[in-house]
């Protein structure tokens, strides 16, 4: 919600899940709130509603859960699923991993 800053937001989850973040929707939406204000002094607010037509797929990253964060249309696309945090950790931990697997001779 922080990279997009919009008004509103689709929520594109799991099937089994809809009822259980639907619960959480009212939360995050006043979280964001309250953290943007702390953070820039500014009122942001988000409208999240989620997706009752599509929903997450384990091909997409769902079989772990997460969501898809969906704005304009559907054209831009946010990924928050655990297998792309999964694979944005791996990314940053690169160098380490190579450093690790072929060290620099002396």
């Amino acid at each position: 919600m922080i990279k997009l800053l919009e008004n509103n937001l689709e929520l594109k989850v799991r099937k089994d899940e809809v009822s259980l973040i639907k619960g959480m929707l009212k939360d995050c939406e006043k979280l964001f709130k309250d953290t943007m204000l702390a953070e820039t002094e500014r009122t942001y607010e988000c409208k999240l509603e989620i997706c009752e037509d599509i929903f997450l797929e384990d091909r997409e990253g769902g079989a772990c859960g997460g969501i898809i964060l969906l704005a304009h249309g559907r054209r831009i696309v946010v990924p928050n699923t655990l297998e792309d945090r999964m694979n944005l950790c791996f990314e940053q931990e690169l160098p380490l991993i190579r450093r690790g697997l072929f060290p620099v001779e002396k």
